[in-house]
């Protein structure tokens, strides 16, 4: 409530820190039923995070950088919109740089990985620099993200129509 209350838009069953909240401005935009454990994210541009999205904890998103090449003042470089597709899985302690615009559907960032690149769909990345690992083929009709974080039996039988 306090994240919409400071302009950000919050998706439905979607979670976030307290800490996030806090610094939300209007430049966070998060989808429905998505898991964000992480505080440090720098909205100084805006951050689209669509639906069933899970970022882990200590996950550093960069939006902003200096130029650095005959600037004797460093004159701050904002870079354009981040914009993280459904399904995305975004390790522990991984590092989005701002040269990364698209984080494409399906894609998983390995932990404490430093992504530098836009991502491909399906794609897993990992390492200083991030680089494709491999694919892989999650069926993604199967995966209610919310029931993941609190285990919510009654949540989990609504979403999946069992009941």
């Amino acid at each position: 409530m306090y994240a919409r209350i400071r302009g950000a838009y919050i998706g439905r069953n979607s979670i976030i820190t307290w800490k996030l909240a806090c610094r939300a401005n209007k430049n966070l935009v998060i989808g429905n039923d998505c898991i964000v454990e992480s505080w440090n994210i720098d909205l100084r541009s805006k951050v689209e995070i669509c639906d069933n999205v899970i970022i882990n904890r200590d996950v550093v998103i960069i939006r902003v950088s200096h130029y650095i090449d005959n600037d004797k003042s460093f004159t701050t470089r904002f870079y354009p919109d981040l914009k993280i597709e459904m399904y995305c899985w975004l390790c522990t302690g991984c590092i989005i740089l701002p040269s990364v615009n698209t984080i494409a559907e399906g894609s998983v960032v390995g932990a404490y990985s430093v992504l530098t690149k836009s991502t491909i769909p399906m794609g897993v990345y990992a390492g200083n620099p991030a680089i494709l690992k491999r694919l892989h083929n999650t069926n993604f009709e199967d995966l209610v993200v919310s029931s993941l974080m609190g285990g919510d039996l009654f949540y989990y039988v609504k979403a999946k129509n069992l009941n």
